[in-house]
C-alpha cells in the first residue's frame, strides 16, 4: 500500500504514557459514558470509579486526564457527541475504519494539544461551517488543518440535506441516475423522473439542482462505472467505496473538475491506473486501493498539490 500523505493524520509530537491506578477526572469519565451511550458500546474499564490502567483504547496523564483514543475499526455507528470538548489534553484520536456518521462537532477547535487526527474510512463530514475552524492562536492544529485544507476545497457541497423546497434535479441529471440504477441493478428512492433532491437517498444538489455528492459505499453494488458519470460535472464528492464493481475506472472522469473526494476502493476494478486522474487539481481525497489494477502510477501524481490522501494498491 502506497500513502502520500494522509487526510486528518497529523503525526504526534510527543506520545504521553498510561499512569498506572490513576482514577479518570470526573469530566473525562463522562465524556467516555457519553460515547459508550452515543455508540450502543462498551468497553473495558469505561465505567465509574475506573482508571486507566485497566481501560481498553485509551491513556491518561497523572492528572486522569484523556490523552490518547484509539478506536479504530471497533464497529461504531452513531455519531461524535459534543462533549468530547471535554477532552481537553488529548494529543491522539483515531475513528479509523467505523460506521460513524454526521459532522466532527465544531467544538473540537477547543482541543488544542491534538496533533494526530483519523477518520478515515468513515462517514463522518466537517463541520456544517468549516470556517469556525479558523480560529486564533492556540487553536488545535490538527483540527483547523484538516477544515481549511480539505472542507475549504470541498465548501460547495452541502453539507446537510437541501431543504423540502429545493428544486428538483434537473433531467440530465436525473437520467444519469436511472442509468447508474440500470448498470448496477439497484434502485434508490428518489432516483425516479422528477425526483427531488430533498427526498432523494444517497445523493446531494445544488440551488440548480445538479448532483453534487453520491454516497453508495457498502450497498452491493454490482456491474460497471458508467462512462456517463463524467457528465455530473457539478459532482464534488464520489464515494463507491466497498461493492463489488468490476471493469475500468472511465478516462473521463476527470473531466469532474469540481471533483474533491474520490472513493472508488474495495471493489473489483480492473485495467490500468487512470493516468487522466492526475490532472485532477482539485482532489483532496483519493482511495483506490483493494481493486485489481494494474500499471505504473503516473509520476505526475506527485503534482496534485491539494491532495492530503491518496490510497492506492502496490504492485511489481
Amino acid at each position: 500500500m502506497i500513502w502520500l500523505g494522509a487526510l486528518l493524520v497529523l503525526t504526534c509530537l510527543a506520545a504521553v504514557s498510561p499512569v498506572r491506578c490513576v482514577p479518570f477526572a470526573p469530566s473525562q469519565l463522562q465524556v467516555l459514558l457519553d460515547f459508550q451511550q452515543a455508540w450502543g458500546r462498551t468497553f473495558a474499564g469505561w465505567v465509574t470509579g475506573g482508571n486507566c490502567s485497566t481501560a481498553t483504547q485509551v491513556k491518561c496523564d497523572a492528572q486522569g486526564m484523556l490523552t490518547s483514543m484509539d478506536l479504530h475499526n471497533q464497529g461504531l455507528s452513531g455519531s461524535i457527541p459534543s462533549t468530547i470538548s471535554s477532552m481537553v489534553s488529548l494529543t491522539y484520536l483515531s475513528f479509523e475504519l467505523n460506521n460513524l456518521t454526521g459532522h466532527l462537532p465544531p467544538t473540537m477547535g477547543s482541543l488544542t494539544r491534538l496533533s494526530y487526527l483519523n477518520i478515515s474510512d468513515t462517514k463522518i463530514m466537517c463541520p456544517p461551517d468549516y470556517s469556525t475552524c479558523v480560529v486564533p492562536q492556540n487553536a488545535s492544529s490538527a483540527f483547523c488543518s484538516m477544515c481549511t485544507s480539505f472542507c475549504a476545497t470541498c465548501a460547495e457541497a452541502p453539507a446537510t440535506a437541501p431543504p423540502s423546497s429545493a428544486p428538483p434535479s434537473s433531467s440530465p441529471q436525473m437520467k444519469l441516475l436511472l442509468d447508474f440504477q440500470q448498470a448496477w441493478g439497484r434502485t434508490f428512492v428518489g432516483w425516479v423522473a422528477g425526483g427531488n433532491c430533498s427526498t432523494a437517498e444517497y445523493v446531494e444538489c445544488d440551488a440548480q439542482g445538479m448532483v453534487t455528492s453520491i454516497f453508495l459505499e457498502f450497498q452491493g453494488l454490482t456491474g460497471s462505472i458508467p462512462s456517463s458519470i463524467s457528465s455530473m460535472v457539478s459532482l464534488t464528492h464520489l464515494d463507491l467505496y466497498g461493492n463489488d464493481l468490476s471493469g475500468s475506472i472511465p478516462s473521463g472522469i476527470a473531466n469532474l473538475l469540481d471533483l474533491c473526494y474520490l472513493s472508488l476502493g474495495n471493489n473489483a476494478l480492473t485495467g490500468s491506473f487512470p493516468s487522466s486522474i492526475a490532472s485532477m487539481s482539485g482532489l483532496t481525497y483519493l482511495d483506490l486501493r483493494r481493486n485489481a489494477l494494474t500499471g505504473s502510477i503516473p509520476s505526475t501524481i506527485a503534482n496534485m498539490s491539494n491532495l492530503e490522501y491518496l490510497s492506492v494498491p502496490s504492485w511489481e
